[in-house]
């Protein structure tokens, strides 16, 4: 008996640990959606993957890093006069995107988001002309696909890497391939 009580207690404090970080998860987007402040739920996620090490939590953690990166390098007016501060912040941004999607990957191999998120990373790093990231993109996009064959979104996201590197026959061979495994894809 107690051998049982012990088990069913710690038991608990896992799933209440588990419960109470998909709260804390759930409250920081719903402010970031109410109020569009990336600190909060930036600051919740990582509260949320002190407690439970999910790889949900760390491609939620890729997506809000990408959206950081985002807001700033859109607010880059002009190219050729970056603050040494902004450079930082932006290699800041750059590589915690990347550890966060590797992180996610390492704790799931198996799941194709996982890979998605790794791939939609490299995606922008490409469109921001990193040497290399167009690679890994489609390397990530590869294992994303072996994992969820029928996943249109996959050859999209292909699609997309053909035409920033001017290939528009590949890039419409897989919008074809994208609208073959779901016809009304948009």
């Amino acid at each position: 008996i107690v051998v049982l009580l012990i088990m069913s207690i710690a038991g608990g404090y896992f799933v209440w640990e588990r419960a109470i970080a998909t709260v804390i998860f759930e409250k920081g987007v719903s402010t970031y959606q109410q109020t569009g402040n990336i600190q909060s739920v930036k600051s919740s996620t990582i509260k949320s993957i002190g407690m439970v090490s999910s790889d949900i939590y760390w491609r939620g953690l890729t997506e809000i890093s990408l959206l950081d990166l985002g807001g700033v390098l859109g607010s880059i007016t002009d190219k050729n006069q970056v603050a040494d501060s902004v450079k930082t912040q932006v290699q800041t941004l750059i590589a915690n995107s990347v550890e966060s999607a590797k992180k996610a990957v390492s704790i799931d191999e198996g799941n194709f988001q996982n890979w998605f998120a790794l791939g939609r990373v490299y995606e922008v790093l490409a469109q921001n002309g990193i040497d290399g990231s167009a690679d890994n993109a489609r390397n990530a996009y590869a294992e994303a696909s072996l994992r969820s064959p029928n996943n249109p979104s996959v050859s999209l996201a292909l699609a997309r890497l053909d035409v920033f590197d001017g290939n528009i026959m590949g890039a419409r061979e897989n919008i074809n391939k994208s609208l073959e495994l779901k016809n009304n894809y948009t």
